[in-house]
């Protein structure tokens, strides 16, 4: 399995952000820094775990992967780390959209795209089954759920909240559901 320098590229852009020298991540594993700046390029599961493992070692303050990953999935709409889908998230009308399609959005993260079976959608949530465990890949896992959780954010609502728990992966969206296409005429032209 392989996974997008997205991830990478994040983390790398928000530890700068902070101030902390990255300097160390950049000597960890086979990439050299412009492909873990690269969010077109991919790397192996088990080499990105181990970085953000290390990632998690160096630059957390209280040593929990989840408060740093959770912090840095959390920012990636003011990061702009993820490339083009950076812009395709700002022009959809509704964070619900974004996961039409699981396996398409997924496949932006993870290659080869994981199925998600067992759909299940309401006006408030979607769950599914994913072949990917937080026992498996704790730190790839914690750094997902929080950029899910961050989705609504790209077009202007609260975080959503994520669980994963086993290979069921849920998102409950925020309550609020508008639209910046809404019925009511917003007195401009908004065009992509």
């Amino acid at each position: 399995m392989l996974v997008s320098c997205k991830i990478t590229n994040s983390v790398l852009l928000f530890l700068k952000r902070q101030g902390e020298d990255p300097t160390p991540l950049l000597e960890v594993g086979s990439l050299a820094e412009n492909f873990l700046r690269d969010p077109s390029y991919w790397m192996n599961s088990k080499e990105l775990e181990f970085w953000l493992e290390t990632a998690v070692n160096l630059f957390s303050k209280d040593c929990q992967q989840s408060n740093l990953l959770t912090a840095i999935g959390h920012s990636n709409p003011d990061l702009r780390a993820w490339g083009v889908l950076d812009s395709v998230l700002r022009m959809l009308p509704r964070p619900h959209e974004i996961l039409n399609q699981p396996e398409r959005f997924l496949s932006y993260f993870i290659s080869p795209g994981p199925p998600a079976d067992n759909i299940k959608r309401s006006s408030n949530s979607i769950e599914f089954d994913l072949p990917i465990t937080s026992i498996q890949y704790p730190f790839l896992t914690s750094y997902l759920k929080a950029a899910f959780e961050s989705l609504p954010v790209f077009v202007g609502q609260p975080l959503a909240s994520c669980s994963w728990s086993g290979l069921r992966f849920k998102l409950n969206w925020p309550n609020e559901q508008t639209s910046i296409f809404s019925e009511v005429d917003p007195g401009r032209q908004i065009s992509p």
